[in-house]
């Protein structure tokens, strides 16, 4: 639609809608600015100007819990979700046909539910305040990733991004000492570390097979770097996860180019394949989970993260359903259920340390049953940007399966600001833009 065609439909003078039209020309080349400022917070912002290393010490006494978010993540985050809602508004006139909308309105589903919780939450204020974040970070991508003309420049700048965290990164790990279980660099744990080299990884991955000139050579550079860094950081989960999941991303995708399979169905089968064969060693007697855990991960309790799911369980069974609100079961106050009634370590705990199970414990099997939606929806689409590119559609699948992986040790599932929780939004984000005639 031209100018001309605006300024009738809006009945405004022709410099009206020349100016207007200027205004959505510059917000929506905005746009993919804003998505990277989205992602920096938690990448460069947070842990340079707010973070404090975690603490290794055995925990002792009484039970800390989270504060108030700082002024700064509120100023931060509330800003840019309103220029990502404008940038959208700006553009929807402009945008192309083919939103995943049934995708996006799951998504919202999913918001909503969270905020929903509030009425039974243990902490209503805290369910409320953090259900608000989760809006201004998801909002805030989704809506600047659509208003964009192209994701190839978003992806350009996150790219260019992870290369300046890389730099850092690499003075840091240089110049300061590491700490007892691995380096960090910068950031406050080494595994936040390793989360957000993996990121770097599928980036440089991506820019090496699409990108061009400088972008191509600093990704070739980057890649061996980000090994380093793995290797620094003494993060077994996240090598093993760089290594496997861009293999398998591209594996799902070249089967769903080529034999029209679902990537929701490829991967609900591999799940079901694998919930199989250990369900029949462990009816057999030929293994049990302490048995499985030691071979892969050579702890039977996986850190004592089997303590801290035994009591989560045991939680569950009282609120299976509605859950105990979003994000207040772990140390959000000195009412958190884990506070009041866990024991030892585990009363300690900011997360459970699976993303599945802190889903159920803050929104309850019908939270759970909401994001399996999403994820499955997601994963469908996907196989319709691989029909047209197996390249793009594979970098999709590794900012939807990285995370999907990563929460069954960890927990970032919409938790606060999360790159990885961010990573699995933006790659429904990406997913939902139309599917052109290239990728």
């Amino acid at each position: 639609m031209n100018i001309s065609n605006l300024v009738d439909a809006a009945g405004v003078t022709p410099d009206q809608g020349s100016s207007r039209a200027s205004l959505a020309v510059l917000l929506r080349r905005c746009a993919p600015f804003i998505t990277v400022a989205v992602l920096a917070y938690p990448t460069l912002v947070w842990p340079l100007l707010e973070a404090e290393v975690v603490s290794l010490a055995p925990a002792m006494g009484q039970p800390v819990v989270d504060g108030p978010p700082s002024a700064l993540l509120r100023l931060y985050f509330s800003s840019i979700f309103g220029l990502s809602l404008a940038a959208f508004i700006a553009a929807r006139r402009m945008m192309a046909q083919g939103i995943a909308a049934p995708l996006l309105a799951c998504l919202a589903a999913n918001l909503a539910w969270a905020g929903l919780t509030v009425f039974w939450s243990v902490e209503p204020d805290i369910t409320l305040r953090r259900f608000l974040l989760a809006i201004f970070v998801a909002g805030s991508l989704v809506l600047s990733v659509l208003a964009a003309r192209d994701h190839r420049r978003i992806l350009d700048l996150v790219f260019w991004m992870l290369v300046v965290a890389a730099a850092l990164s690499t003075v840091s790990v240089l110049t300061t000492a590491a700490t007892p279980i691995g380096h960090a660099a910068f950031y406050p744990h080494k595994n936040y570390f390793a989360a957000i080299v993996c990121a770097m990884i599928f980036t440089a991955a991506y820019q090496i097979m699409n990108g061009s000139g400088i972008a191509r050579i600093a990704a070739l550079a980057l890649l061996p770097l980000c090994v380093g860094f793995l290797i620094a950081a003494q993060s077994k989960t996240s090598l093993g996860l760089a290594a496997t999941v861009p293999a398998l991303a591209y594996l799902i995708a070249w089967l769903a180019a080529r034999a029209r399979l679902s990537p929701a169905i490829i991967v609900s089968g591999i799940c079901a394949a694998v919930w199989g064969i250990y369900t029949f060693g462990a009816e057999s007697g030929i293994w049990d989970f302490h048995a499985v855990a030691t071979a892969i991960f050579g702890d039977p309790t996986l850190t004592q993260r089997t303590d801290i799911w035994a009591f989560a369980f045991k939680k569950i069974e009282e609120r299976p359903w509605l859950g105990y609100g979003f994000e207040v079961f772990w140390g959000a106050s000195l009412n958190s259920p884990s506070v009041r009634e866990a024991t030892g370590f585990v009363a300690q705990m900011p997360q459970g340390h699976n993303g599945y199970i802190d889903l159920i414990v803050h929104t309850g099997y019908v939270g759970l049953a909401l994001f399996v939606a999403v994820a499955l929806l997601t994963l469908h689409r996907v196989g319709r940007v691989a029909a047209r590119s197996v390249g793009y559609a594979a970098f999709l699948l590794c900012l939807i399966l990285f995370p999907m992986l990563h929460n069954g040790l960890e927990s970032s599932w919409f938790r606060s600001f999360n790159l990885v929780s961010m990573l699995f939004i933006l790659g429904i984000a990406l997913a939902a833009r139309p599917v052109g005639p290239t990728q």
